[in-house]
């Protein structure tokens, strides 16, 4: 008995030893599989650029990358995040081509591209594009001005103040005149005003108005040209489109005119308003004597200016002829200052009783503006002067630079009695009289 309990454990050892086996092949043989499960990780590199620039005209691009571990089933997919960079194309198994639009906005803009593979794998790029801006055209004339000349209005009807410029080669000996064998550009500007009766010309940029508006930061098509003088003959050409920029020391302008041509005309100096031939001091009075007007049956033209001076009160500019059937004889005009509460298209706003404005004075209220040619021919202010068919007697006038004035008003009669002092110290006074035969509005935009 003893001998048969020994085999049998023997027996029941080896049967466990080779279960053992067993399970330990078993599980090198899972290991083995569990490994072959598990590829390697894919990886998406970017090789191009990360940033792309690109002009307002657009153009193609190309992103290179590297992919590494591909999976069977998962595709490189392209997104961006606005539509003006277009047409993604695979241009091969590592690149992607593509398309950015022209520009036509002014200001730039910005995009980002983004590349993925599957959901773990992606980089970005970033591209800008710039606005779009005008081409430059092609100057046909440049022009450098050595001289420069100008002449300030005020307001004349609008809201803007006028400052009239001549640049040219030569000087101008006034507003309405030339040198021969000379070049002038003329322009016809508007500004903000810097203070009351201030010629400077003020800094900034003119744009051109073909509608005459006069309002500040325009100018004129009016009275704006290009004058070519030579011994014999005068050209002149209209612009038509443009702008000028003023600086403190400088001007530069980009003239259209109307024979086709672009001129870029500029001035690097002093920006003195006057003329060369009018002396600021001169005395234009060519009265021998003093004079007394008087006359009743007369007619006035009266012309509503509105702030022509920027200065808060109204102006009217009141006119009396002596014969005003043919317009001759005696004539007398007063620029008239009076208070807004006062102003108006009505004849009767100017009736008071007026002294002369003396400069840097601020009292303006109830003042007549003394005489003055600032530029050199026409009559700003207060004048007597002398009429024939409605041409005015140069050799027979007067500004009016001190003394008293009243208008008054019976029925349909307007009475006007001064005493005044031209620049000579010549007295001119009297009482003329007469019917209005017309009120105007020079005030648009004022």
């Amino acid at each position: 008995m003893k001998t048969k309990q020994i085999k049998f454990s023997l027996n029941y050892l080896w049967v466990a030893l080779f279960a053992l086996s067993l399970v330990a092949c078993s599980q090198d043989n899972n290991n083995t599989e569990n490994e072959k499960e598990e590829p390697a990780k894919s990886t998406l590199t970017l090789l191009s650029e990360s940033e792309y620039t690109f002009t307002a005209e657009g153009g193609t691009g190309l992103i290179e990358y590297e992919l590494t571990n591909p999976v069977q089933g998962v595709d490189i997919a392209v997104k961006c995040n606005t539509n003006w960079v277009e047409d993604f194309t695979y241009a091969s198994a590592s690149s992607i081509s593509f398309k950015v639009r022209a520009n036509s906005f002014q200001d730039s803009r910005s995009a980002v591209v983004t590349v993925t593979y599957g959901s773990e794998c992606s980089f970005s790029i970033n591209i800008q594009q710039e606005g779009y801006t005008e081409p430059e055209e092609e100057i046909d004339v440049e022009f450098h001005a050595t001289h420069y000349n100008s002449t300030y209005y005020g307001r004349m009807g609008t809201s803007g103040f006028n400052h009239f410029v001549i640049l040219s080669d030569t000087g101008a000996p006034n507003a309405s005149s030339y040198y021969y064998n000379s070049t002038q550009y003329r322009l016809d500007l508007y500004a903000e005003q810097t203070g009351f009766y201030d010629d400077r010309l003020p800094v900034g940029t003119y744009n051109y108005d073909s509608r005459n508006s006069g309002k500040p930061g325009t100018f004129a098509p009016e009275y704006s040209s290009n004058l070519v003088v030579t011994d014999y003959d005068l050209f002149q050409y209209d612009i038509i489109d443009g702008t000028v920029i003023v600086t403190e020391d400088s001007i530069e302008a980009l003239l259209y005119l109307q024979n086709g041509e672009l001129h870029k005309v500029t001035y690097t100096g002093e920006m003195k308003p006057g003329y060369p031939d009018i002396d600021p001091d001169a005395l234009y009075s060519t009265l021998d004597r003093d004079y007394t007007i008087n006359f009743n049956s007369g007619s006035l033209d009266c012309y509503y200016r509105g702030d022509r001076y920027g200065v808060g009160y109204d102006c009217w500019l009141v006119n009396i002829i002596e014969d005003p059937s043919d317009y001759s004889g005696s004539y007398l005009q007063f620029e008239v200052l009076v208070t807004k509460s006062q102003s108006g298209l009505q004849s009767d706003k100017f009736l008071g009783n007026f002294t002369q404005y003396e400069y840097p004075s601020d009292n303006f209220i109830n003042t007549f503006m003394p005489g003055s040619k600032i530029d050199g021919f026409s009559l700003q202010g207060s004048w007597y002067s002398r009429c024939e068919s409605g041409i005015i007697d140069n050799l027979h006038q007067a500004p009016l630079m001190d003394g008293s004035l009243s208008i008054t008003k019976s029925g349909n009669t307007y009475t006007l009695t001064f005493e005044c002092v031209d620049d000579m110290g010549h007295t001119i006074q009297g009482t003329v009289s007469g019917s209005i035969r017309g009120v105007y509005d020079n005030s648009a935009g004022v």
